[in-house]
């Protein structure tokens, strides 16, 4: 057990690579992590971190492979990049309320880690955040979060279901590309889905989009093989390139409104199974002009 009672602060690198730590109890007196600091100590299984800390540093326990677990008090106020990345054995963590920085890559390539509470303050989750923790399965977002960036959840095998808090208003680019997700409402604060933020949702079979979206950015649904149906809203303008290509389980499209779409952009490639694609009676024309002959013959107005 390595005690650092001397201590104020933990120096960059100060600690890194050392093999013959097993545990670390940091003092009182310690107010910062600097980056690094135990970054690739590859034998420590436990750390414990007293309330007088406000910064971990970016990287500080990276590469922790056996870590196991860790307590973020109350008092930290910014967790660096990457700071707990490859944390292999990492099964849960919370973010405190005090948090208002949480760096990208965060908890990136935690495999294990099931559970993961933010409580924090922060306006976002990170890019990349929790890219291949392919075993997490419950996910809590406080209400402070806005957007949730790009790649932040990518790979994420295990997460089934995950609530979404009214308060966030932008997914960017794969933010859930290749996770786990069965069905998903999203809050109608959002306003703003990026390109191919749901692709290769294997396992998505529903998704109920808020009539607050202007635009589909290109490949937002794309190589969702289990994707049944899908009803646009009115609010919806645009739909770019690709956003159902290889959505090979999709039989009914429903349009809720007038929605343009470009002749070449290849919507509907890889659809299969489709059946149908309903439309306000009205706009009937509309859509027949833009769609590729072989789909007007499952165009039906409502």
């Amino acid at each position: 057990m390595l005690q650092l009672n001397a201590y104020k602060s933990i120096a960059h690198k100060q600690f890194s690579g050392r093999s013959d730590i097993t545990s670390v109890i940091i003092p009182n007196k310690v107010t910062s992590i600097e980056d690094y600091a135990f970054s690739h100590c590859r034998y420590l299984d436990s750390v414990s971190i007293p309330d007088s800390v406000t910064r971990i540093g970016e990287g500080a326990f990276s590469g922790c492979r056996r870590l196991a677990k860790v307590n973020i008090p109350n008092s930290v106020s910014r967790i660096g990049d990457g700071a707990f990345c490859g944390c292999l054995i990492l099964s849960e963590v919370e973010v405190p309320k005090s948090v208002k920085i949480m760096g990208k890559d965060v908890f990136n390539s935690c495999e294990n880690l099931i559970k993961a509470t933010i409580n924090a303050s922060v306006n976002r989750i990170s890019r990349m955040a929790f890219q291949g923790c392919h075993r997490l399965q419950e996910v809590k977002i406080s209400n402070s979060v806005e957007s949730i960036d790009f790649w932040a959840f990518y790979d994420c095998w295990g997460l089934k279901t995950l609530c979404i808090p009214s308060s966030v208003t932008r997914i960017e680019e794969s933010a859930f590309e290749r996770s786990g997700l069965t069905n998903l409402d999203i809050p109608p604060s959002v306003t703003d889905i990026e390109a191919q933020a749901f692709k290769y949702c294997h396992n998505l079979t529903r998704v109920n989009l808020p009539n607050s979206i202007k635009i589909i950015h290109s490949d937002t649904f794309s190589g969702c093989d289990s994707l049944t149906s899908i009803t646009i809203p009115a609010s919806v303008d645009q739909i770019a390139d690709s956003v159902f290509r290889g959505c090979s389980s999709l039989q009914v499209v429903t349009f809720d409104g007038l929605t343009n779409m470009d002749e070449d952009t290849h919507i509907f490639d890889g659809c299969t199974s489709l059946e149908a694609i309903k439309v306000p009676y009205q706009y009937w024309s509309h859509y027949a002009g833009m769609l590729p002959d072989e789909l007007c013959d499952i165009l039906i107005g409502y």
